[in-house]
């Protein structure tokens, strides 16, 4: 069995478009919410709540470890494409480490909630 490696760039730039669709989609959706937040909470708190948002975007793409992007790459360059449960067995040790560093980064941020609103200078939000 061989690779198609042009079938794989063609998968992957499928699903690099599919993503951003759906970045695109998420957006669209956000909008109209975001335009009445604004005007239903005022400046301030919507800039908390703009805030806050980008705070969990970010943590989130620090929690995936660029496994979306990489995981391919290990399961094309390695033997494991050949059987499915050892593919499946990266894809869980993958999901698991995943998993704890997204657990670490909800109990840094529970510890350290704190600080992080004193540093922003909104000690009621903590």
């Amino acid at each position: 069995m061989s690779i198609d490696h042009k079938k794989n760039q063609r998968d992957i730039a499928v699903g690099a478009a599919a993503n951003y669709g759906g970045f695109l989609f998420r957006l669209s959706v956000r909008i109209p919410f975001l335009f009445l937040a604004g005007m239903l909470f005022g400046a301030e708190h919507y800039g908390e709540y703009v805030f806050a948002t980008s705070f969990i975007e970010a943590i989130g793409v620090l929690c995936c470890l660029g496994f979306k992007r990489s995981i391919f790459g290990f399961l094309e360059e390695s033997d494991l494409y050949k059987d499915p449960r050892e593919a499946a067995k990266l894809l869980m040790a993958c999901w698991k480490l995943t998993l704890i560093a997204a657990l670490g980064f909800a109990c840094l941020v529970f510890v350290f909630a704190e600080s992080i609103a004193n540093f922003l200078n909104l000690p009621e939000v903590a």
